[in-house]
């Protein structure tokens, strides 16, 4: 036999359960006491939940002794009476989001038939302030130079706050008197992060759109008398530029002619066409290692591209949608592909220690070898072992070449006078499918002028001065109608020239006139017809300095083979291609 009893204001009512409805609505002082002949037997085991949620999403997991499948967890709300199957499986966690502010119950059993199950594991209870369900339906327009941002409305009783005092809520309840709803507005441009831009106590909002860029948008509802905020909604649909390229995949390909010991891959990236109206549309790919920075490495007109080089780790990639002037949003990333360890690569980074100086980066490689006498005879005993410490010290500074450094050897004395601190896991290695080739580089995300670095290794022996190869050009080439330059990195822009000279190497005074001016992310141009005859480029750095003008691409004009038609007696009387 169960008597239930409710103690409500002080007053205690047995069985008044339209009162108790209300009081749980209200979320008044609710106490109720059970007196059971019998308790139920319960089963060894836990279940872990926080204390409290204020935002009505949080994890629980659980152990049923014995027992490793075949779970079943019920919820209570408030009562811990009532109960409501709200998970069947094998996990044996479960991941909660509720918008009801309330106290919640758990319990939890294991079963091998539907009739064969153990005894309930309870929980204890937990407060759950919870956000309430976000606005829905977020639309954007683009209305000439404004947008329009509209949505579905939100209502105010999905907004009491469990915290605010009993007596408040229950006035606010029986008068029906509310101060009614703010939309808080956000705003992301080109993939940014949501920054709050406005509010309003309407359904719709009008903005001022961003120049040359794509925008997309968030709400969320918010009460002045309780100082609670709904969950964020999802994002509206992107106006104003190119949206982000959709599908983007990336699939590591491992190079048959290889070996386990100095294997050698390529990842091909994938995407669809970005919806577009513009003429020409560009992809920016870009590169993260280890969940570090993001790196362009790749501008391309096409719908894939094959890095040959990938670095050494977990390396995902996104692709960003451009035009000829401009980059705009970028895509989701790929999910992490863990690319093959190479021993090449091992060699290389091993004890190759960064080092981080108001006037650049230092780099430390320190190895230790061991030296034996032998005696000489039928078996080769090695004797008196010693060991023999090499060092060596390189230092990389900003000059005017195609990467934007120079890498020189320094003294030890030199190194050990410098002002500096060590960088913890900066560098990154790959090995060139194709060419073998293997390259570091440096990721240093740090308040220095220099933040990024890379260099092929040229020998095998980590001590030649040699051991890092600097190229001093940049180059521009000709592809059908499209000029192409590398991306140099911590470029600020890139400097377009043009000239009508054919040989304009050999000519003594070049007439260069700057076509553009580009930014840091281009690094192509369409050539149009009847436009200049010979091009050059060159990067240009923050600090104002640049490289030196590239090789110079000149377009051959189209031949033309004109037929002169004469009469009889040979006189010209018409032309014709």
């Amino acid at each position: 036999m169960i008597k239930k009893y409710l103690l409500l204001s002080g007053l205690t009512l047995l069985g008044f359960s339209p009162f108790k409805s209300l009081a749980n609505d209200l979320y008044l002082p609710i106490l109720i006491d059970y007196y059971m002949d019998d308790a139920p037997s319960m089963h060894q085991g836990y279940i872990n939940l926080p204390h409290r949620s204020d935002t009505g999403d949080f994890r629980l997991d659980w152990r049923v002794e014995g027992y490793e499948s075949n779970y079943t967890l019920e919820q209570s709300v408030d009562t811990g009476i009532e109960w409501q199957v709200v998970y069947q499986g094998n996990n044996n966690y479960f991941d909660v989001s509720t918008s009801h502010s309330a106290t919640y119950y758990y319990r939890v059993r294991a079963c091998q038939t539907k009739s064969l199950c153990t005894h309930f594991v309870y929980s204890r209870s937990i407060l759950v302030n919870a956000l309430s369900e976000a606005p829905k339906n977020i639309a954007a327009t683009q209305q000439g130079s404004q947008v329009q941002v509209s949505w579905s409305p939100t209502s105010i009783n999905s907004l009491q706050n469990i915290n605010l005092k009993p007596i408040s809520r229950f006035l606010s309840a029986l008068t029906g008197k509310s101060t009614g709803i703010e939309y808080e507005v956000y705003e992301s441009t080109n993939s940014s992060d949501f920054v709050y831009l406005s509010k309003t106590n309407e359904q719709q909002i009008q903005l001022a759109k961003p120049n040359d860029a794509t925008t997309r948008y968030k709400v969320r509802a918010c009460s002045p008398e309780s100082s609670q905020c709904s969950k964020y909604s999802n994002e509206s649909n992107g106006v104003g530029g190119i949206l982000a390229p959709q599908n983007v995949s990336a699939l590591l390909t491992l190079n048959p002619d290889s070996t386990p010991i100095y294997p050698t891959s390529s990842i091909k990236v994938t995407w669809s066409k970005a919806p577009s109206d513009a003429d020409k549309v560009w992809y920016s790919v870009e590169r993260s290692v280890n969940s570090g920075t993001w790196q362009v490495i790749e501008q391309i007109d096409g719908l894939e591209y094959i890095d040959l080089a990938p670095a050494q780790g977990q390396v995902a990639y996104r692709v960003r949608s451009c035009d000829p002037t401009k980059c705009y949003e970028v895509s989701k990333s790929t999910l992490p592909i863990d690319v093959p360890r190479n021993t090449k690569c091992d060699q290389a980074l091993g004890r190759l220690e960064v080092y981080q100086s108001s006037s650049g980066l230092y780099m430390k490689r320190e190895s230790t070898q061991f030296h034996s006498k032998v005696i000489p005879g039928v078996l080769m005993i090695p004797y008196a072992s010693y060991p023999i410490v090499k060092q060596q010290y390189w230092k990389i500074t900003r000059v005017d070449n195609a990467e934007g450094y120079q890498v020189n050897s320094v003294t030890d004395g030199e190194f050990a006078a410098a002002n500096k601190v060590k960088l913890e896991s900066p560098l990154q290695c790959s090995v060139n499918s194709t060419t073998n080739e293997v390259r570091i580089a440096i990721q240093a995300d740090t308040n220095s002028a220099i933040t990024s670095w890379s260099a092929a290794i040229t020998t095998v022996d980590p001590y030649a001065d040699n051991y890092f190869s600097i190229s001093n050009a940049i180059a521009l080439m000709l592809d059908g109608n499209t000029l192409r330059w590398p991306s140099v990195d911590n470029a600020a822009n890139y400097i377009l020239q043009g000239a009508n000279c054919t040989s304009c190497s050999r000519a003594p005074d070049v007439n260069w006139q700057t076509i553009s001016t580009f930014s840091k992310a281009i690094h192509y141009y369409q050539v149009t017809s009847g436009e200049y005859k010979s091009f050059r480029v060159k990067a240009c750095f923050e600090k104002g300095h640049c490289t030196p003008w590239s090789n110079i691409v000149t377009i051959k004009p189209k031949k033309q083979i004109i037929f002169i038609h004469t009469d009889l007696l040979g006189n010209p009387v018409v032309e014709s291609q």
